[in-house]
């Protein structure tokens, strides 16, 4: 559709005009839904690659105007110049183009005015979304933990609490990208689009100043504060950042005195409660490492060993309430001790 004109109605004025030339028309190409903006649209393809196989069977291709073929001038004239090479013309219903020296002229003014037409609703564009960004508000979707709104990026408490969790575990040092991937796939936290979260997305979501309430366009250089609400703090974002750069002074739990098999001598099998070793077995194109009981019944890969003590550990942890009571003893056994009682 374009300037009011419905696409049966644009049909119907090219039919007019192939009627009145004393043409036949052979074939009807109708584009639904693509832009003009660039040369990769279905239906010109299929015309261009109709008239190639029917080269010398046609003698015009008619559009109701030129902006119709293309609104970029180069990609306007790479087309003409292949319909050229078929032996076909151009022809508009709307624009007054022929092999005459006019004609060509008024053909190319034609082409440079669509061009101009788009670009400056490109200019427009840009210029809107770059006004939203100075307001604070975000124009394009919403990353995992916000939804968009009409007034902006809004949390969604489905998924943010997890996105804090993922920002919380990188800055720690003992998680990397690919394992907080796979807390994500625990977690059943999924993208925009339903589908899983890569670790290709992790680092843009570790990367990205939003959830600090900051909105940063590269393209454009631009920078400034959004209006929405925050999801991490922007302590533990630039912590994340220097864990990333390898600047932060942290010792992974899992690299302490850096044994193979940390956990050797310390887990008991479930079976016989023997100490648990390690090993590594051979595989086909590598070496794996697992633990394991001497008695059989116990062997698990390292890996997924230790990803489940840390999950353990994280369970018994302390809570606030528990430090705060333990203080709160502590402080009074040291009192009494002091009064000699």
């Amino acid at each position: 559709q374009v300037d009011g004109y419905s696409l049966s109605y644009q049909e119907s004025l090219c039919r007019e005009y192939v009627e009145k030339q004393g043409w036949k028309t052979i074939e009807v190409f109708q584009e639904q839904g693509e832009s003009a903006k660039t040369a990769d649209r279905t239906q010109l393809q299929k015309l261009l690659d109709y008239c190639l196989k029917n080269k010398g069977k046609i003698d015009v291709v008619l559009v109701h105007k030129i902006d119709r073929m293309s609104r970029v001038t180069s990609d306007y004239q790479a087309i003409r110049a292949l319909l050229v090479r078929y032996g076909i013309v151009l022809r508009s219903v709307s624009e007054p183009i022929d092999s005459s020296s006019t004609g060509k002229f008024m053909e190319n003014i034609f082409s440079a005015v669509s061009q101009l037409d788009n670009d400056v609703r490109a200019d427009r564009t840009r210029e809107g979304l770059k006004e939203r960004i100075r307001q604070g508000l975000w124009a394009w979707g919403a990353p995992i933990g916000y939804k968009n709104t009409p007034t902006g990026l809004q949390i969604d408490q489905g998924t943010a609490p997890f996105v804090k969790k993922a920002f919380e575990l990188y800055s720690s040092g003992n998680y990397t990208i690919k394992e907080i991937a796979r807390m994500f796939a625990k977690w059943g936290v999924k993208t925009k689009t339903g589908g899983k979260v890569h670790p290709q997305t992790v680092t843009k979501m570790l990367e990205d100043k939003k959830y600090i309430g900051v909105l940063y366009v590269k393209k454009w250089s631009m920078e400034s504060e959004g209006l929405h609400e925050k999801i991490v703090t922007p302590e533990l974002f630039y912590a994340v950042q220097r864990v990333r750069q390898g600047k932060a002074n942290i010792t992974p739990l899992r690299l302490i005195n850096n044994p193979a098999f940390p956990l050797r001598n310390i887990a008991k099998c479930y079976s016989c409660s023997k100490y648990l070793t390690g090993s590594k077995s051979k595989g086909r194109t590598k070496r794996y490492s697992y633990y394991h009981c001497i008695c059989g019944k116990t062997r698990i890969a390292k890996e997924r060993f230790e990803e489940l003590f840390f999950e353990y550990l994280k369970l018994i942890q302390p809570n606030d309430n528990f430090r705060k009571l333990f203080k709160e003893v502590l402080v009074d056994v040291w009192e009494m001790r002091q009064r000699g009682v």
